[in-house]
Order: C-alpha cells, then structure tokens, then sequence
C-alpha cells in the first residue's frame, strides 16, 4: 500500500512538471472558476498537498518552510483581516469576503508550491530526475511554438486549426500578430516562464557545463539547446519586459565572466597580433564592446517591435509628460495602475488595504490622463472584475504595506543568499542551481512590473529548487543519494 502511495505521488510529481508550461487550461479553468491563472498544475499541486505533504505533517516528518515567506502569509491575512475597519469604496457588487478570498487564495496556491518543492527534492536523484521531467516537457512546448512562428512569417496570419488547437490549452484561445505565445495565456505570460524558470535553469546548467542526461552530440547537452530556443522564442514573444530581464541577466553573467574573458582575450590577442596587452587594455576592448552590443540591441528592438519604432527618435520626449511618452510607446495604462497602486500605498503605508481590495480605490486615485485610454474605461464602466496594479511591487505595497512588503523582501534576500552559497560548492550540479536562483531572482525584480499575481508557479519553483537543495545540502545530515 505504502508503495502505491509512493508511486502515485511521484506520478502526481511528474505531472505536475510536465504541465508547467500550460498556464490558463480551459479545463482547469472551470474547476478553479478563473479565467486567467488556471495551470493544471495547480490540481496537482493540491493533490500532493493532501496526499503527500499532510501525511507527511502528521508523522512528524522534518518540513522546511521559509520563516519570511510564512510571516508574510501570516500578515496577509492580518491585514485582510483589518480591511474590514477601513472605509473602502465597493464596487460592482463585490465584496470584500469576495475579493479577499480570491487574494488569498492566489497567495496559498503560490506558498503551496513553494512548500512542495522545497521540500519533495531531498536527493540528487529527485532533482536530477525533476530537471530531466521539466526538459523533456519543453520538447512540446517549442513544437508548438516553432509552428506558430513559422506559421507567421510565411503565411502573416494562423489557421483556423492553429486557433482551435490554442482555444483548448488556453482560455483567451489567442494567437498574437507577429507574437509567439506557446502554451501561455498571452505572450508576456509566456515571456514570463522562459525568463524566471527556464532559462535561469538552462542558463545555470550551461554555465557549469553539465547535463541531466548522458550524452552531448559535439559537446553540445540538451541543455545547450533549451537556452538556445528558449531566448530565441523569448524574442519573439516580444515581452518588452522579457527582453529587459533577459538584458539584466546577460549583464549579471558579463560581469561574472569577465575576469575569465580578460584573460582569453590576452591570449587570443597575443595568439593572432603577437600583442602582449595588459589587462587594463583588454578589460577596456570588452567594455567597448559590451556597449556595442547594447546598442546594437536597443536599434534592433526598435525595428523589430513596431511598439518601440519611435525608442530613438529625440522628438518622442521633447516637451512631453511623462504620460503621454508611456502611451507613445503603449505603457500608458500599465503606468497608470502604478501610479494608483501607489497612491494607496501612501494613504495606507503600515498594514495595506488587504489582499484583492486596492482595485476598489483606483478609480479615485487613478489620474485624469487615464480616463484617456480605452482600457480603463473598459473595465470601469463594462467589465465586472476590478482593475489591478499589474505590478507585484505596488500590489504589495499597496494590499499588505511596507510590513508585509519588507517581510516578502527579506525572503528574496534570504533565497538570493542561499543561491549565492550554492554557486560557491565545489559540486557543478549545486553550483548550476544557485546560478539559476540568482539569475531568477534578477530577472523577478523586472518581471514584478509586469505581472501581480501570486499564483502563477513559476517564480515560487525556482526558488523552492533553491531551498530544496540548500536544505538537504546543509541543514539535513543527507548529502546525496
């Protein structure tokens, strides 16, 4: 019995990573009754909660949970609570048992996930066997993806088959112009997986130059070539913010390497010129050429997105608002949800306002310019759902306050220095793992500005790898089996 125990939950495991690229299934969609968040793996998820990790509770097993992360959770619902106190302007026949429910909810779905995998990975043998799940469940993924692209670019449109196939995996059942959107709800959802789990995670293994599997055809892993696709299909997504991440994270790596690059770079020069350099002057060829590189890329994206056409045209700025320059480049309501978000958080710095309640304040606090803009008139005056910060930071700051917003914070450091230990064992699997932690957790500071939900599992998973290896390799006497 205990055996099929076992292997069911290891089934459930399985599942759970190799349906992580799908972000809104319609299926699951009605049972969670939400429209957007709805991964399949969120079933499976819940599943190994009641039938893995409380039985594990009950036998009083070691379970690890992030002290930060559990305060937070904790002060979250403290400061739900409190909302009840505060004079907050309903609206659309909504209440706030209603919205702070499904904030809440959002948030136990988010520390589910993070609780799972921090503490189901306690061998080398389970993450190794997690790593290969969630490669091999890319194969599928970039199928998909390299069809919609090539479907783009030689015929400029999808097929009806193409949007019947999307309108099953995903409940918008869109494809974008010119857009890639893989399994995802949107592209930038799709944007937002590559950049905060599977490219750290690529990135990382590639670094140390190791993979999963056994075999390398010409030195090339499996991994190699995930990276590869999977900034090639981030372009294409053509998530600004995406293309930001991915940016810092190059940055972070240049400036890892460049000590090691200073040093091929005096051999290739001395190689091909019989130039004997110094460091000083190889150093300043690579910053040169780090600049170039920048440029370039900037030129690049303000021809490749038609978003961003006017990014090098001084007259987009002269004598304009701020506003106006954010609409010129299709930003304008994003930032005006900032701005809102955070003129609640100045109203109600301490505790927030609770979890899902700063949208009722947002039609009193947004600024005159939004009223502008198609979108927010929408939602106001059409839609039934309140409008959102569409920024993890002002949503924070904004529903729990500075309180809950230092204690999220200090969680963050508290991975980023568990990450920064692992890059620094001598293991090249561990090493990978904490290079992919800080790599995330960079990429996660850019990608809070674009999304504000707490149940999207991505950005939770990879830092439950990091705490899954941190924990068995130094706080359990297991090192590996």
């Amino acid at each position: 019995m205990k055996n099929q125990i076992h292997k069911i939950n290891y089934l459930f495991w399985g599942l759970l990573l190799f349906l992580l690229p799908i972000t809104s299934l319609p299926l699951t969609a009605k049972l969670l009754r939400s429209s957007m968040v709805a991964a399949p793996s969120i079933i499976l998820m819940g599943f190994l909660l009641v039938f893995w990790l409380v039985p594990r509770i009950l036998k009083q097993k070691n379970l690890y949970f992030s002290k930060p992360l559990f305060l937070f959770l904790v002060f979250s619902i403290l400061s739900s609570f409190t909302a009840y106190f505060l004079d907050i302007p309903l609206q659309k026949n909504l209440s706030l048992i209603h919205t702070q429910t499904e904030g809440l909810i959002t948030l136990f779905i988010g520390f589910g996930f993070f609780i799972i995998i921090s503490n189901f990975i306690t061998t080398d043998r389970i993450l190794i066997k997690t790593i290969q799940i969630i490669a091999i469940s890319m194969i599928p993924l970039f199928i998909w993806s390299a069809i919609q692209l090539v479907s783009w670019m030689v015929f400029g449109a999808y097929s009806d088959t193409l949007l019947n196939i999307q309108s099953l995996l995903s409940t918008s059942g869109n494809l974008y112009r010119g857009r890639i959107t893989g399994f995802a709800f949107e592209p930038s959802w799709f944007a937002h997986t590559l950049t905060i789990f599977y490219i750290p995670l690529w990135l990382g293994l590639s670094i140390q130059n190791i993979s999963v599997f056994h075999n390398k055809i010409l030195k090339i892993s499996f991994e190699n070539i995930l990276l590869f696709f999977s900034i090639i299909f981030l372009i294409f997504t053509k998530s600004r913010i995406g293309l930001v991440s991915l940016a810092f994270m190059s940055v972070y790596l240049m400036i890892k390497i460049h000590a090691v690059l200073i040093k091929q770079g005096k051999k290739l020069v001395l190689h091909s010129f019989k130039v004997n350099l110094s460091n000083f002057y190889i150093s300043g060829i690579l910053v040169i050429i780090y600049i170039v590189g920048l440029v370039t890329s900037i030129f690049f994206i303000s021809k490749f997105d038609k978003r961003m056409e006017n990014l090098l045209n001084p007259a987009t700025y002269q004598n304009q608002q701020f506003s106006s320059i954010a609409n010129e480049f299709q930003v304008a309501e994003r930032v005006m949800y900032w701005q809102a978000g955070w003129r609640v958080f100045n109203d109600y710095p301490i505790l927030g306002v609770g979890l899902g309640n700063s949208g009722f304040f947002f039609e009193e606090k947004l600024s005159s310019f939004t009223w502008a803009l198609d979108e927010p008139r929408n939602i106001f005056y059409r839609e039934d759902y309140l409008p959102n910060n569409k920024n993890l930071w002002t949503k924070i700051l904004s529903e729990t306050g500075v309180t809950g917003f230092s204690m999220f914070f200090i969680w963050l450091v508290l991975i980023w220095s568990q990450a920064n230990l692992l890059k620094r064992d001598t293991n090249p699997l561990y090493q990978s793992i904490g290079y992919a932690g800080l790599f995330a957790i960079i990429a996660f500071v850019f990608e809070g500005f674009s999304i504000d939900s707490f149940a999207l599992p991505y950005y939770w998973l990879i830092a439950g790898f990091v705490s899954a290896v941190y924990q068995y390799l130094y706080l359990s006497p297991r090192k590996s089996e």
